[in-house]
């Protein structure tokens, strides 16, 4: 169990189930549905994180991506919404903010730089495995990805320490650092 809820499984399953629903998609929800709930609700039982810093920052997430499909900039296969295989890709994220990537709640400069690199790249990759496609010219998506990812990566752990701290008993919050300016 221990393992199961370490930083370095978490960091596989990730990975894992990134590929597994980039590349499946709708095809694989049979798969992908079960294994996210089942890991998640055995983080839940173990105390890793609460339900609303797993469903916040994806909740954030999702609405970035509706506003950039309903301005055009994004399309998933030309549909109308997204789609659930993004709704599990959040919700893997959100995980994974709280455990593999937790250490970059401290850094605030490392943070915003990896927000700005790793989001575009992802959907860029996300893009030539034809799961995404642009609407707009790459260079204006990935810039606007790049700028609104620097400020919401930081502010997704924020999110987290508030959700933590306003849904928590007086008293029995688990200590948490604030993301520290230099």
């Amino acid at each position: 169990m221990k393992f199961l809820c370490s930083s370095l499984f978490n960091l596989l399953f990730f990975n894992a189930m990134w590929l597994l629903c980039v590349l499946g998609r709708n095809e694989l929800l049979w798969l992908s549905v079960p294994l996210l709930a089942g890991y998640a609700s055995l983080l839940l039982a173990a105390g890793k994180m609460q339900i609303t810093q797993l469903l916040l920052p994806a909740l954030v997430g999702l609405t970035v991506d509706s506003v950039m499909v309903i301005s055009g900039l994004l399309e998933f296969n030309s549909q109308q919404f997204l789609p659930l295989w993004l709704v599990l890709l959040w919700l893997n994220f959100s995980i994974t903010l709280g455990l593999a990537l937790q250490w970059l709640k401290k850094h605030f400069w490392i943070c915003a730089v990896a927000g700005a690199v790793a989001f575009p790249l992802n959907y860029s990759i996300g893009e030539q495995l034809n799961a995404v496609s642009y609407s707009a010219p790459y260079p204006l998506v990935i810039s606007l990805m790049a700028a609104v990812w620097a400020i919401g990566l930081p502010g997704l752990y924020q999110l987290r320490l508030f959700a933590l701290h306003m849904y928590s008993r007086p008293g029995t919050a688990p200590s948490q650092s604030r993301m520290e300016l230099p």
